[in-house]
């Protein structure tokens, strides 16, 4: 399996910081993550994406999400624009 895979369809939000995703049938994992933290932000064709450490994974796991992706994680998104004003 490559090493990263997706988008996937977000079902529902299970927690505020948890998404419980839409995965193929062929898929053996966990269909749950939760947002641990944003540690960096970018600007990519007139948006910003951010990137986002997941709970239980490492750095070799961040993924670039825009702010849309992360509508379910409005706090930490709050708390990371609010600490990094540029990042809007």
């Amino acid at each position: 399996m490559p090493k990263r895979v997706g988008p996937f369809v977000v079902q529902e939000r299970v927690k505020p910081v948890a998404y419980r995703l839409q995965l193929p049938d062929t898929y053996a994992i966990h269909p749950v993550y939760e947002v641990d933290a944003i540690v960096a932000w970018r600007r990519r064709a007139r948006r910003v994406e951010y990137l986002v450490r997941w709970k239980g994974f490492g750095p070799e796991d961040d993924t670039w999400q825009s702010a849309a992706d992360l509508r379910n994680a409005s706090q930490i998104l709050r708390a990371y624009r609010s600490a990094n004003p540029a990042a809007r």
